[in-house]
């Protein structure tokens, strides 16, 4: 789940989309969404991910936190194609949210018409 890589969040699909630099509510730009990585430190007491802007979320997973980071700090900085049916999601979080509700085995669902 913590993949140093952005988009390695355990999903199997890499980003599809091309970034252009975007300036987030902070003032500062952003080329990649993993430079919102910046914004995440790990205690080494309780080995959780926080996030630096806030304080208020933490979890165990350096991908989740950063997925707060960009959802509650930088929310439409970056777009995220569906690879399926090409719907475009504001976050990471959103993207994986989407697919589970509108394609999770959709593949499937013409199998029982008779």
């Amino acid at each position: 789940e913590d993949g140093q890589e952005y988009g390695g969040g355990g999903d199997g699909v890499r980003d599809q989309a091309s970034y252009a630099p975007v300036e987030g509510n902070t003032g500062q730009t952003f080329q990649d969404p993993s430079e919102l990585l910046q914004f995440v430190r790990k205690d080494p007491q309780d080995n959780k991910f926080y996030c630096t802007l806030c304080e208020r979320f933490s979890h165990k997973g350096r991908t989740m936190t950063r997925n707060h980071v960009e959802s509650q700090h930088f929310p439409n900085c970056f777009s995220y194609p569906c690879e399926i049916c090409g719907e475009m999601l504001t976050t990471k979080s959103n993207l994986w949210l989407h697919r589970s509700r509108k394609h999770l085995n959709k593949k499937h669902s013409t199998d029982f018409i008779g």
